[in-house]
């Protein structure tokens, strides 16, 4: 496989480029989320396919391996979805690439979506360059038992595997467990964890900009093949440093999905040591 794709229009990355002639030791604290390779999300907003487009082309150009995140079958009407869903297959068909398949919308509304979900694996499914994730959640949503349910009827064994922690903070070892408890349910199915922010674990049960958390294990495809074959991947698909939102509950927050600096170096300075 490639190397993973690292984004060079992150807000990270913008970041750290407007920081590095003003104030360079800050700009090396931002350089260890730029530096990294984040999944490129996808909103039903009417932009989400000029992103597909742009990071198609920029992981083509440097012959890396992009991780899409479509989030965008609740913003899109239920009509018009499975050409969306069709538009970007064909969009990310240029490239060898992993999709993450609609992070909360299993968990959150189990069967309700399960044929929407189970479609969308077969479009993208077409140009047999895409690696499909289904998002299982993680172990303080659901048992392994319970999540395997939905997952089976949403398509999984037409999948190639799930995604665990999608935007939280649980433990990799919690993760681990769990991934391997479901994958005994869903025919072996490999999985794969989210570490962009789960290095010191989960603050309580607060999940929109909890303090004190960390960035986790650096993204790398197999990274314990010996002692756990069906761990695929630690991937960092929530982009470390843009808020989860600017709620009561947010801890101060800007708005879903901009750049909060000190959030972001908060995450590099609460990092635990060694990391991979």
């Amino acid at each position: 496989m490639a190397g993973l794709f690292v984004d060079p229009q992150s807000l990270a990355m913008q970041a750290y480029q407007q920081l590095q002639s003003t104030d360079p030791a800050h700009a090396a604290l931002i350089d260890q989320i730029a530096s990294q390779p984040q999944a490129v999300w996808l909103y039903g907003d009417g932009n989400g396919m000029t992103v597909a487009e742009q990071a198609t082309y920029n992981a083509a150009s440097a012959g890396t391996y992009p991780v899409f995140v479509p989030f965008a079958v609740l913003q899109i009407p239920a009509p018009d979805y499975p050409a969306w869903i069709k538009d970007f297959a064909q969009v990310i068909a240029a490239v060898d690439s992993a999709v993450v398949l609609e992070p909360n919308v299993l968990p959150q509304f189990g069967a309700q979506y399960a044929p929407v979900i189970s479609d969308s694996i077969d479009a993208l499914r077409a140009s047999g360059k895409t690696r499909i994730y289904l998002d299982a959640g993680h172990a303080a949503w659901h048992d392994a038992e319970s999540m395997s349910g939905i997952l089976n009827v949403a398509g999984i064994a037409k999948a190639d595997g799930f995604a665990i922690n999608i935007s939280n903070f649980r433990s990799t070892a919690e993760c681990i467990t769990y991934g391997e408890a479901i994958s005994a349910l869903v025919g072996g199915k490999p999985y794969i964890i989210d570490t962009s922010r789960n290095g010191l674990g989960p603050h309580d049960l607060d999940t929109c900009n909890p303090p004190g958390r960390a960035l986790g294990f650096n993204p790398v495809w197999g990274p314990d093949t010996t002692q756990y074959p069906r761990l695929d991947a630690y991937l960092w698909i929530k982009r470390p440093g843009e808020s989860d939102g600017d709620g009561p509950e947010c801890y101060g927050g800007p708005p879903h999905g901009q750049w909060w600096d000190d959030y972001a170096v908060a995450l590099v300075n609460n990092r635990p040591n060694p990391q991979t």
